[in-house]
């Protein structure tokens, strides 16, 4: 599933229409998948089960840097649903997804997700916002266990 949400914290004003995966911070007393599967309920009306951790990114260009993690969902219950958060939310095919996302950074997690084969993704990453548009620059990409 991809997801359109609006970002909160936009620096430009057309990344509000770029499609993206759900997700968010964890908040006080969360495990980082019980916040997960808040995010995903709350911006997209799904009840998920995460299943495994797929990718560890970290945009060492923001301040302060920004660890996220990415993990592979099972669908539960509900249908896709729009919320503050979402202007559009859908269920589309692997082969969709990816194309959807014009951020570079969001795409190649996207993309580390669909071709998931049980080795983790490490990817530390950059985004020069002092240019229109961001420039994505990787500083360091790699595949852990499996």
């Amino acid at each position: 599933m991809a997801c359109n949400t609006l970002r909160r914290n936009n620096y430009y004003s057309e990344e509000k229409q770029d499609w993206e995966f759900p997700g968010g911070q964890v908040e006080e007393g969360e495990t980082v998948t019980q916040a997960l599967q808040r995010e995903i309920l709350e911006e997209t009306g799904i009840t998920a089960e995460v299943k495994t951790l797929s990718g560890v990114y970290s945009n060492i260009k923001f301040h302060p840097p920004i660890l996220m993690l990415d993990f592979l969902c099972d669908w539960v219950k509900g249908e896709p649903t729009t919320s503050s958060e979402s202007e559009k939310v859908e269920w589309v095919t692997r082969e969709e997804a990816a194309s959807r996302i014009w951020r570079g950074s969001i795409r190649d997690r996207m993309i580390d997700m669909i071709n998931f084969n049980g080795q983790i993704t490490y990817r530390a990453y950059g985004i020069d916002r002092g240019v229109t548009p961001a420039q994505y620059n990787i500083f360091e990409n790699k595949k852990i266990g499996g």
